[in-house]
């Protein structure tokens, strides 16, 4: 009897352990939240050193247990947000879904394509050369009905929520669809009464834009030197 009882005592002890290691506040940071990259390629290995070695996690033994045990082995790629406090059953659940949160990429003004490429380099995986050759690219542009002349037409100016993984060509895509948004039937109206294509508006205003930069610049020289 008295053996049978200390069993159970192990077995609760045990049971209640696994529990608060892998159900309780498992993160090491103090932030409020902590992005996790993985990038494409990247092999179960990669992901426990990454945790570990961005100190997203305390037990990256017991999450590696875990996951194995969960069936974690479909590494998929993406940016993923992890709370502060959250435990390692709800981060290897969320990594084994996919569940990754989207990059807002927020497009205020872009001269050159170089700008542009740069810009999407520093929110994505991919890199600056490989969505350069998209933008000079006539193949992949003329589905869209662009050429390497006309690509920065396409962009306008707002925020944009896009997986961090994807593709330049999906980037692309998902920012043509904020044009094709934005010239509704109302705007290609108003802009055929002037006798100009989306296009032709778009560089307009770009040139009116610089002039009026340049013309505020060389007022704010003048007050510097009559000052």
């Amino acid at each position: 009897m008295k053996k049978s009882r200390l069993i159970l005592i192990v077995f609760l002890v045990a049971f209640a352990f696994a529990g608060w290691r892998f159900f309780g506040s498992n993160t090491n940071f103090s932030e409020e939240k902590k992005s996790l990259y993985i990038k494409t390629g990247s092999s179960f290995e990669d992901v426990i050193n990454d945790l570990e070695e961005q100190n997203i996690i305390k037990n990256p033994g017991s999450f590696e247990w875990l996951a194995k045990r969960l069936g974690y082995e479909n590494i998929k790629p993406g940016k993923y947000v992890i709370h502060k406090n959250a435990s390692i059953f709800r981060i290897v659940r969320m990594l084994k879904s996919g569940n990754q949160t989207a990059v807002n990429l927020t497009i205020t003004k872009l001269r050159t394509k170089e700008n542009f490429a740069q810009k999407i380099a520093a929110n994505f995986e991919c890199d600056s050369a490989t969505f350069i050759n998209l933008l000079n690219n006539n193949d992949s542009l003329s589905k869209y009905g662009l050429d390497s002349n006309t690509a920065m037409t396409a962009i306008i100016p707002d925020t944009y929520s896009i997986l961090w993984n994807s593709s330049p060509s999906k980037i692309f895509k998902r920012i043509f669809a904020g044009h094709e948004h934005f010239w509704d039937d109302e705007r290609k109206k108003e802009a055929e009464a002037l006798n100009l294509s989306p296009e032709q508006v778009y560089i307009l205003a770009s040139i009116v834009e610089e002039e009026t930069n340049a013309q505020n610049k060389n007022c704010f020289t003048s007050w510097k030197i009559s000052y």
